[in-house]
């Protein structure tokens, strides 16, 4: 799995009820299931993606780039 430390640091993350938290949600789901968010999540319904790339740039002011 690339980016691992990203997709831990988002399972971290507290979900609300909104976009960012069922995105959240799915990726906890994803990594609990042993599968890799980045095939099971990023490339579903505009909302996901949208709040991939925030969290993408969120990370990566705090801590450097993410491995493309």
């Amino acid at each position: 799995m690339r980016n691992k430390a990203f997709w831990e640091w988002v399972c971290r993350l507290h979900a609300c009820d909104n976009p960012r938290g069922d995105f959240i949600r799915d990726t906890r789901e994803a990594m609990e299931r042993g599968l890799d968010p980045a095939t099971e999540l990023v490339h579903g319904v505009y909302e996901a993606q949208e709040e991939f790339h925030k969290l993408c740039q969120e990370y990566e002011r705090e801590f450097g780039p993410l491995e493309k």
